[in-house]
């Protein structure tokens, strides 16, 4: 079993009919390190699910970039809205080789009116998706770096894939050579 079909099991929403409706319509993909998977110019409505690997999704504001997540599971949602149809400055990086599935959302839109299970699996996803997107809101409104590095480290702790400083300083909102100092202080502790 991959896990997607696990993940797939584990929601509050699954169905046996959703479930193998999800799964008959998510193909799977490889992404190569390196590659831009999504940009504001090229967006499409697809769903993606990292099996394994590593993506981060970046903002761009006053021509500059912000990461904003980091991910090496679970659901990736596409970066335009799907049914408000905005696009939004951000951009999908695959920062090592990556297995992943994709779903089309207008074909599972099509399937969905057949079956409400399937939509009620679709909005849990997105729902999560919200949930997980509040959880970083709240860590970077932490005033104090140190107990926001520590929070990311415990988040992260199974993490295959090591992080440049540069991009860990930017999901924590600190410069290069604060992080430097953190880094320090966890090893000593």
């Amino acid at each position: 079993m991959n896990k997607l079909e696990e993940k797939l099991l584990s929601m509050a929403s699954a169905d046996k009919r959703g479930i193998e409706d999800l799964l008959s319509l998510f193909m799977p993909i490889s992404f190569r390190k390196g590659l831009i998977i999504g940009t504001p110019e090229h967006s499409y409505p697809i769903l993606h699910f990292i099996e394994s690997g590593l993506l981060m999704g970046n903002y761009i504001v006053d021509d500059k970039e912000y990461p904003s997540w980091i991910s090496d599971h679970g659901f990736v949602l596409p970066i335009g809205g799907f049914l408000s149809k905005k696009n939004y400055s951000e951009f999908i990086m695959v920062l090592e080789n990556s297995q992943c599935w994709y779903l089309n959302l207008a074909k599972a839109e099509i399937l969905a009116q057949k079956n409400y299970h399937l939509y009620r699996m679709l909005l849990e996803i997105f729902e999560e998706n919200l949930q997980l997107t509040r959880e970083r809101e709240i860590s970077l409104r932490i005033p104090n770096a140190y107990e926001r590095y520590l929070k990311f480290m415990n988040e992260q702790s199974s993490r295959k894939y090591p992080l440049t400083n540069s991009v860990l300083a930017s999901l924590l909102s600190i410069n290069e050579k604060h992080l430097s100092k953190l880094k320090r202080r966890y090893v000593k502790s």
